[in-house]
């Protein structure tokens, strides 16, 4: 006979896939016929655009559009020119046993720019792009819930699971229309030659089972002065809030946010002030406490009982650690910085080494020296990190003078998936012979055993062919009690 059990369903979200690498894209730039001769490249620079993720079976892809920025002083003329270009771009990662089903979590940012001259008239651009990706698959786990009220057919196994899984991947775009008046300290507002926008997570709080990503996006600039045709830079902040609507109640969980640009345009409006219209996108990872009562085995006292156990494996912990720390960049300059107008800074070359997680941190400063004359310069420095991180991005850069030239400070950011797996034992189903009675023929009424290593209450219950509970009365033991190696155990016959 089939043993009916009423199921539950535990739904979470396994963790195929968590790593940085990084994709290249090549692209020429032509010149257009209204524009003076490149004589040569003054700066380079770009913006990431995410488009689409999507995942597909053994595999996941990630597209999108890199906007990039060429500064070029022009041949005869004087002052600075501006070239862009939209460099559409697509990355494809292997990814074993996801399927249609799974849901990517990334992060796409433009680690360094190369350019170089074929002729006055057209560049080649290499850019490099830091791919920040997860992969996760939705599982479900059917179990017998363990209940002290349960018909007592069979002697059933309790077992308890405290998990921190988790349960939802998700996401929200969200757009901000933004206008700034340049402080009264700045020239008046000319021609804009760059741009970059920098998001910050700044709160997260849940109400039922809604998220609230609160934050800022900090809109910088370089634009040339209408007055003087000088280059100076501006930055502004705008606050965003997005909600999020998650799968269940999310009071308790935990949250790993990576927020994306899909979309930016910075102009200057006929007032003199800055215009911005941002899009982007908020993806969430929730990591929820779930406590799992189940029943593991069973066997009956009466019948012969067949079971079936499946042994599952799972991660105890889906949640990452945030951690991060601050890099000091020195760039050597043979002549006194007067003042910075910008900087930019970059992660490249991830790689696992020796039990350790590597990467170069780079930073790139536009800069006036003494003598007023506009020149780049640059510095790198390996990071050295704990294998397994992942995720890794850069905050604020502040730069300072040094008798050297510059020192750059970047906050680094990062995140460590945790490793904690277990495995769950389930009993998922069981049969009864009720022809088959335990035959009890020659059993003496009381054995005594000796409890050897490895031995509980339950496995001589089972051995035996009588309950725990008997064996508990039979030796005086509370309820729940359990035995030790060595200990003398009265086992008495089942009536």
């Amino acid at each position: 006979m089939e043993i009916n059990f009423e199921t539950e369903k535990f739904r979470y979200y396994s963790r195929l896939y968590c790593s940085d690498v990084i994709h290249e894209e090549t692209s020429e730039m032509i010149v257009p016929d209204t524009m003076p001769d490149v004589r040569s490249v003054a700066d380079s620079d770009g913006m990431v655009f995410m488009r689409s993720k999507e995942a597909q079976n053994g595999r996941f892809l990630i597209s999108g559009v890199t906007e990039l920025f060429v500064l070029y002083e022009p041949e005869g003329e004087s002052g600075l020119r501006r070239l862009s270009l939209q460099a559409p771009f697509s990355f494809s990662c292997a990814c074993p046993g996801l399927t249609t089903l799974g849901r990517i979590s990334a992060a796409v940012r433009l680690s360094g720019v190369e350019v170089r001259m074929i002729n006055s008239r057209k560049l080649l651009l290499r850019c490099e792009l830091y791919v920040s990706a997860a992969a996760y698959l939705p599982q479900e786990i059917k179990y017998i819930p363990y209940s002290e009220n349960a018909d007592r057919t069979l002697e059933l196994l309790k077992s308890e699971y405290e998990l921190f899984p988790v349960t939802d991947v998700t996401e929200k775009t969200f757009g901000i229309s933004e206008t700034s008046q340049l402080p009264a300290s700045k020239p008046p507002l000319g021609q804009i030659i760059k741009t970059r926008v920098r998001f910050a997570e700044e709160e997260s709080e849940c109400i039922g089972s809604r998220l609230i990503v609160k934050g800022s996006a900090y809109v910088a600039a370089v634009y040339t002065s209408s007055d003087s045709g000088e280059i100076h830079s501006t930055e502004f902040r705008t606050p965003f809030s997005v909600m999020i609507e998650t799968d269940g109640e999310c009071d308790g969980a935990e949250f790993d946010s990576m927020i994306m640009l899909t979309g930016c345009s910075v102009t200057a409006n006929e007032s003199g002030e800055l215009a911005a219209e941002i899009a982007g996108v908020v993806q969430t990872t929730v990591c929820s406490r779930k406590r799992i009562v189940c029943v593991s085995d069973a066997y009956s006292v009466n019948y012969n009982a067949d079971t079936v156990i499946e042994k599952v494996p799972v991660e105890k912990n889906g949640a990452c650690e945030k951690c991060g720390e601050t890099l000091r960049l020195t760039a050597e300059h043979a002549k006194s910085i007067k003042s910075v107008i910008d900087c930019r800074g970059g992660i490249s070359r991830p790689r696992e080494e020796n039990g350790s997680f590597r990467a170069e941190a780079s930073v790139r400063i536009i800069c006036a020296d003494e003598s007023g004359k506009l020149t780049v310069l640059s510095a790198g420095k390996e990071w050295k990190g704990p294998a397994g991180s992942y995720a890794l991005e850069t905050g604020e850069i502040y730069v300072t003078q040094s008798p050297e030239g510059a020192e750059a400070r970047i906050p680094l950011s990062y995140l460590r998936p945790s490793s904690e797996k277990t495995e769950l034992t389930i009993l998922t189903g069981a049969e009864l012979d009720e022809e088959k009675r335990r035959s009890r023929d020659g059993v003496p009424s009381v054995t005594v055993f000796r409890a050897a290593e490895g031995d509980s209450i339950w496995s001589l219950g089972k051995r035996f062919g009588t309950s725990p509970d008997e064996i508990r009365a039979a030796n005086g033991m509370e309820s729940g009690g359990e035995i030790k190696p060595g200990q003398l155990i009265l086992i008495s016959k089942q009536r």
